[in-house]
């Protein structure tokens, strides 16, 4: 989502130079970062929403899980 957001604000901020505009600003307006979120959100689901990453999260997991419960001895 990081990514997505200094996406937009780049974006926004190249537009900014194009047109000329001597005071550059951000607009931080709840309306428009609340449109903004939902893409955000798609993007960070589109890049998450794969099964070899879902794996992997789920092998190291696992891994961790087993070690605590070794350590701990239960």
């Amino acid at each position: 989502m990081k990514r997505s957001y200094h996406e937009d604000i780049v974006t926004a901020i190249l537009k900014q130079i194009d047109n000329e505009v001597v005071d550059i600003t951000v607009d931080r307006k709840l309306g428009v970062l609340r449109d903004q979120s939902v893409s955000w959100l798609w993007k960070a689901y589109q890049t998450l929403n794969k099964p070899e990453i879902v794996k992997k999260v789920n092998a190291s997991h696992l891994l961790l899980l087993m070690s605590h419960t070794f350590l701990s001895g239960f």
